[in-house]
C-alpha cells in the first residue's frame, strides 16, 4: 500500500471500460515509477473515498496525500520511466499551464461524468 517504499497508490474503476483502457495504456506505454495498481471494488478505502475515487482516478502518494483525476494524470506522466518518458514529463509540465490545467480539467470532468460502466462481466482484458 502507499507509504511504503516511496510507493504510489493508483486507484480505478475495475467496472469501466475506459478505465481498464486506461491503466492498461498506462502500464504499457508510461510505465510511473513505483506506482501500483488497486481496483477499487476490491480495495480498501473508505466508503466516502472509494465513492470520489469511482469519478475521478485516485493517486495516494507516499506521503499518503491524495490527487485526483486531472492532477492524477499530471503526476503519473511526471513519474514516466518509459522510453518516451520526456514527452510525458513535458505533457505533465505543460499541463501546469493556466489555460491547459482549466481545459483540462473540463474536459476531464466531461469524460469521467459520461463515461460507461459495466457489471462484474468486464470483458476488456488488462493484461
Amino acid at each position: 500500500m502507499s507509504g511504503v517504499n516511496n510507493e504510489y497508490a493508483l486507484y480505478y474503476d475495475d467496472f469501466c471500460p475506459l478505465c481498464l483502457t486506461t491503466i492498461k495504456f498506462l502500464k504499457s506505454y508510461v510505465k510511473p515509477l513505483n506506482t501500483s495498481y488497486y481496483a477499487i471494488s476490491n480495495s480498501n478505502l473508505n466508503s466516502s473515498a472509494k465513492s470520489k475515487a469511482l469519478k475521478d482516478m485516485l493517486l495516494i502518494l507516499p506521503d499518503n496525500s491524495y490527487l485526483w483525476g486531472y492532477d492524477t494524470y499530471k503526476k503519473i506522466f511526471k513519474l514516466s520511466s518509459s522510453r518516451i518518458s520526456n514527452l510525458f514529463k513535458l505533457l505533465s509540465f505543460l499541463m501546469n499551464l493556466p489555460v491547459i490545467r482549466i481545459l483540462g480539467k473540463y474536459i476531464y470532468r466531461r469524460i469521467s461524468e459520461n463515461r460507461l460502466r459495466c457489471n462484474e462481466n468486464c470483458e476488456i482484458n488488462l493484461n
